[in-house]
């Protein structure tokens, strides 16, 4: 959330579920790996500002990426 809080903790396969799921806006979701393209792009419909990742798929986007 907004406060850096963690909200929940899943799988790689399960971020774009849990995101599409969430009753409250996720402020930042943290990835341990690559942000894929589907990802970041989800994310950023879904109204997410900042993805955490250790690499991120090659994508123009207005989430704010943050190397690990």
């Amino acid at each position: 959330d907004s406060g850096m809080n963690v909200m929940r903790e899943v799988y790689s396969g399960e971020v774009l579920y849990s995101i599409e799921r969430s009753r409250k806006k996720d402020f930042a979701v943290i990835i341990d790996g690559t942000a894929t393209r589907a990802v970041i792009e989800f994310c950023e419909k879904a109204g997410v500002k900042h993805i955490g990742a250790k690499n991120f798929a090659a994508v123009e986007t207005k989430v704010n990426l943050v190397g690990l």
